[in-house]
Parts: C-alpha cells; sequence; structure tokens
C-alpha cells in the first residue's frame, strides 16, 4: 500500500465520518427524519453506500442536487457536495427553529395580553359595580339629611346605610334595607 493510498484513504473516512456526524445533527434537530436511518447509515462501510442512503432520507434536497450528486464519479467529491447540502440543511433547520420559537413566543405573548385584557375587563366591570353602590351610598347618605329627620330617626337610617354598605351586592337583606330607606326617606318629616 503506497503513502498516497493511504491518505486518500485517511481523506476519505474523514468526510464520510464529517458527513454522518452532519447527518446525525439534522436528524437529530430537524426531527423529519426518522431515527432509525441512523442505523443504516451508520452500517454503510464504503463512500458510495453512505452517500446514497443520506440522499434518500434527504426529502427536501432538489431533484438537480440529487442528480449532480449522482453523476459525480469521485467518490470524495460526492462526500464534499453531500457535505455542502448537509450544510445547508441544517441551516435551514436552525432558521426554522428560530422562526418557530418567535412565533410561539408572539402567540404565548398574545394569549398573556389577551388573559390579562379579561381581568382587567372583570376588575373594571367589579370596581363599576362597587362605585355604582358607593354612588347609591353617598346618595342615601345625603337624601337622609336633606329629610330633616330627627336626630334618633337620622342616627338610625345612618346606621342602616352602613349595614347596607357592607353588605354584597344582590343580598336579600339588602332589598329590604334599600325599601326600609326609600320609606323614611318619603316621610314628610318637615312637614306638620
Amino acid at each position: 500500500m503506497s503513502p498516497e493510498t493511504t491518505s486518500d484513504d485517511i481523506e476519505t473516512e474523514g468526510l464520510m465520518r464529517l458527513v454522518r456526524s452532519e447527518f446525525e445533527h439534522i436528524v437529530h434537530t430537524g426531527h423529519q427524519i426518522a431515527p432509525e436511518a441512523l442505523l443504516n447509515v451508520a452500517s454503510e462501510a464504503e463512500s458510495n453506500g453512505l452517500s446514497f442512503t443520506i440522499l434518500s432520507n434527504l426529502g427536501h434536497v432538489s431533484v438537480a442536487a440529487r442528480q449532480e450528486m449522482l453523476e459525480t464519479d469521485d467518490d470524495k467529491e460526492r462526500l464534499r457536495k453531500l457535505l455542502e447540502v448537509l450544510h445547508r440543511e441544517a441551516d435551514i433547520i436552525e432558521v426554522q427553529r428560530h422562526i418557530r420559537a418567535r412565533v410561539e413566543k408572539e402567540i404565548g405573548d398574545n394569549q398573556r395580553e389577551m388573559i390579562l385584557r379579561e381581568q382587567l375587563k372583570a376588575i373594571q366591570e367589579e370596581l363599576r359595580e362597587h362605585d355604582d353602590r358607593g354612588s347609591e351610598i353617598d346618595e342615601y347618605r345625603q337624601r337622609i339629611r336633606d329629610t330633616h329627620m330627627p336626630p334618633d330617626a337620622e342616627e338610625r337610617a345612618l346606621k342602616e346605610v352602613e349595614r347596607l354598605e357592607r353588605m354584597p351586592y344582590g343580598a336579600p337583606e339588602g332589598v329590604v334595607i334599600r325599601n326600609y330607606l326609600d320609606w323614611l326617606i318619603a316621610l314628610p318629616w318637615s312637614k306638620e
């Protein structure tokens, strides 16, 4: 065996290892090629078999690129071309991963924003209900003062307003208190 042949064999073996490694990287990161393909690639001892086995598993490679590799007679040149194709596939997979991650982040941000908007809407409705109730309580206090009730009746009416204020909105007892306050306010306190 001459030193030149040994050097040739070493270069071919180095190219084959690079091609296998790049193909394995594509299989693991791309998830588009079945992991079983790695077994077929690992079992190929010759460069032609390795090239054609890998090429058969790359569905996204153009027909022109496939034809060019098939027509290449030099094993090392075919491996170099295949390595270029594999590098290009790896780059495309990386770009796809970045795009997918960005889209998922945007979708996640949009969903988060939608949830926060719904929560804000619920809080605003609750605050509006509280504000409406607060204005109702203030209105009762003002109307009680405007009727010029005797001090005992006014004190009793204001205590009922405080009870109404502490009570949950829509409680059945609240209706009774409102009716009682409306009745007290409607009495002609300042007329003889």
